[in-house]
């Protein structure tokens, strides 16, 4: 962990949204700061699944905002496979009132709320409760970050929290399961919006009809 430390330097996230490990001073007119120390969690921000999930975070924002004509991007947004909670505490500077974070591992559900308190946040809370005990259609944005597999058996209940004209991001499909992937991804009810790719993973995001 020491070793790894070292090469984990300040970088821009999305939209000069910077990730700064705690060990390491903020450079310099750099204004929004996601304080970023990971423990044994995953999400650091540096994986190409949670660049491509922050990017596609950043767009359904974006949309639902100019959609209801609001200065607020959502009221609500569920963080599925939080990990260290970095896609909550990006969603918070993008704009979203309140976060839900969950995750089904207990040291990320520990990490995750050390995060948040490093950044001083109090409208993120972190949970290990499963999906299938949240009511229907209370989000208006749901990210996953998890493997496609998951993504897969999770869709059922993914689905189902979306509020209409909300939006489901899911990243972490990689290539050579993408076939397989589209092949058993149940879009009823759900429009297509777009696809990011990097190197070998794809994310993709649904709007609810």
């Amino acid at each position: 962990m020491e070793e790894w430390k070292k090469g984990f330097v300040p970088f821009e996230l999305t939209e000069s949204i910077w990730v700064v490990p705690p060990w390491c001073p903020t450079p310099e007119k750099v204004k929004k700061v996601i304080l970023m120390e990971p423990g044994m969690a995953f999400g650091t921000g540096t994986h190409e699944t949670t660049q491509i999930a922050a990017q596609l975070l950043s767009r359904a924002l974006s949309d639902i905002s100019q959609q209801k004509g609001e200065e607020k991007k959502g009221k609500c947004l569920l963080d599925v496979g939080t990990g260290t909670g970095i896609l909550a505490l990006l969603s918070r500077h993008l704009g979203v009132e309140n976060v839900i974070a969950t995750d089904i591992d207990l040291e990320a559900v520990r990490v995750a709320k050390e995060n948040i308190e490093l950044n001083k946040e109090n409208h993120i809370s972190v949970s290990n409760q499963p999906l299938d005990q949240m009511p229907d259609h209370s989000f208006d944005v749901v990210v996953a970050n998890i493997i496609d597999g998951v993504l897969l058996l999770l869709q059922s209940d993914l689905k189902r929290l979306v509020k209409p004209g909300g939006k489901l991001i899911m990243s972490g499909i990689i290539q050579e399961r993408w076939d397989y992937f589209e092949k058993h991804f149940d879009p009823s009810s759900f429009k297509f919006r777009t696809r990011l790719s990097k190197n070998e993973w794809h994310g993709v995001m649904w709007e609810a009809e």
